[in-house]
């Protein structure tokens, strides 16, 4: 039997695609017989799944959002001390549970800059850890000194997994190093009945958008895309579903364009079969990403996809074949990958069917057991 501690540093929402591999590997050891403790945030923690690990015995630990410096104090402070709110803590339940391995699931790449007392301590008890990159940004920035600490957090990890060979080439450019003990894993996801899900049968050629309203997922390149795009001369619709601050601002947005008639708002809808049953194509102009679990369940759906060229869309999206990507932050670029793909409409079907077929035979359902595999190297 292993001690195994899961540690998430998602601190911003609620459980999302980030925390179903390490949930989905804290299930699996525990089902194993292993000694299993959760930090995260109540927001996460409250996932009934997690509630459930809790029930059967996983010791859990209620982690506090990280202080974030406001003034020339406190980053002072922050370089000093190397400090994350709750490290202390942290430290100290850690202590009492006496991992064999922890694992950190970091929302972002660099999260674990924060949490220089946990890493310490780790150290101190040569305590073995390996770290999820869930996330990267296109263009990453650190100060020298959050530099220099992302290289020795991911030097001292014996192993690093990845959610896309885009995200992990752009970690190794930006830290100057090779990171050989990198890996790639998958994240789960929810897999439809075999062979997809039945194609809509509406006249009109729906578009769906499944992501938090927010300006990382970049709205505000959407709609002016669709705006401008030679289709817009027919009939189409944009279904949106997800929830955040910026709704009223894309809404405004799409009235300003001229296209409100045609942008639908559905807020969160938990159900895919609810979602796919409604639309042709799945549509993302993310600024950055990591692996968006929302693409592989469209191709997995039997939807075609149109993606800006970030994280891991190139990695599943065979161009022209299963769908269409472009170049991030450019409304001109989205705009013609939407008219290439508008072109070939009539094709969306059985561009959906392949997709299915390429999608299933490329997915691993049980890659989360490798968090949880013995490690017979350490780098």
């Amino acid at each position: 039997m292993m001690r195994l501690a899961f540690v998430s540093t998602v601190y911003g929402y609620a459980f999302s695609g980030a925390d179903s591999l390490w949930v989905r590997a804290a299930e699996l050891a525990m089902a194993r017989g292993d000694a299993v403790f959760i930090a995260a945030t109540p927001a996460v923690t409250a996932h009934p799944r997690i509630q459930a690990l809790i029930r059967s015995g996983a010791n859990s630990f209620s982690s506090k959002v990280p202080e974030i410096p406001n003034n020339t104090i406190d980053r002072v402070r922050r370089k000093l001390e190397y400090i994350s709110a709750g490290s202390d803590s942290l430290v100290s339940a850690l202590h009492e549970f006496r991992p064999d391995r922890v694992i950190f699931s970091c929302g972002g790449t660099y999260d674990l800059v924060r949490e220089g007392r946990v890493l310490g301590f780790l150290r101190s008890q040569h305590i073995p850890y390996g770290v999820i990159a869930n996330w990267q940004t296109e263009k990453p920035f650190l100060s020298p000194i959050d530099l220099g600490r992302a290289r020795t957090c991911f030097q001292g990890a014996d192993r690093l997994f990845f959610v896309s060979q885009r995200n992990l080439e752009i970690t190794r450019h930006h830290l100057g190093l090779p990171l050989y003990h990198a890996e790639l894993i998958q994240v789960p996801i929810r897999i439809p009945r075999a062979g997809g899900a039945p194609w809509p049968e509406l006249s009109v050629p729906a578009f769906a958008a499944i992501a938090r309203l927010e300006p990382v997922k970049a709205f505000d390149i959407l709609l002016p895309a669709l705006a401008k795009f030679p289709g817009t001369a027919e009939p189409w619709h944009l279904n949106i579903y997800g929830e955040g601050e910026a709704q009223g601002k894309i809404q405004h947005q799409a009235d300003a364009l001229g296209i409100a008639d045609r942008v639908r708002f559905h807020g969160f809808v938990s159900s895919l079969d609810e979602i796919w049953k409604d639309n042709h194509c799945l549509i993302s102009a993310s600024r950055d990403e990591g692996l968006p679990t929302v693409m592989i369940e469209a191709l997995m759906y039997a939807r075609p996809v149109i993606a800006t060229r970030v994280g891991a869309a190139r990695e599943w999206i065979a161009e022209d074949e299963t769908g269409f990507t472009c170049d991030p932050e450019s409304v001109d670029a989205l705009s013609n990958a939407i008219s290439r793909a508008w072109k070939v409409r009539s094709r969306w079907r059985t561009m959906g069917a392949d997709a299915h077929r390429r999608a299933a035979a490329k997915y691993l359902p049980d890659d989360a057991l490798r968090l949880i595999e013995p490690v017979f190297a350490v780098y």
